[in-house]
C-alpha cells in the first residue's frame, strides 16, 4: 500500500486508488527527467472488484519482501 507523496523505486501495476474511477497521478522525475504530473488508471478488474466489496485489504493479500 503507497501513501500520497510516497516515492517508489521500481516498477508498479496500479490494483486500485481511492478515487472511484481508479485515477491518480504520478511523477516520473527521477526516471525520465520529465517534471510534469501524468495521469494514471488502475487495473480496471481489481479497481472495480474493490469498489463493489468497499475494503481494499480484504481482496489482497500483499508480501513485501527485499530483494538481495
Amino acid at each position: 500500500m503507497l501513501d500520497k507523496n510516497q516515492r517508489i523505486s521500481a516498477d508498479m501495476i496500479l490494483l486500485w486508488t481511492s478515487e472511484p474511477n481508479g485515477a491518480c497521478f504520478i511523477r516520473t522525475d527521477q526516471l525520465d527527467g520529465e517534471t510534469d504530473w501524468k495521469l494514471r488508471n488502475a487495473v480496471p478488474v481489481t479497481q472495480n472488484l474493490v469498489v463493489a466489496s468497499g475494503n481494499p485489504q480484504s481482496l489482497f493479500d500483499i508480501q513485501v519482501c527485499a530483494l538481495m
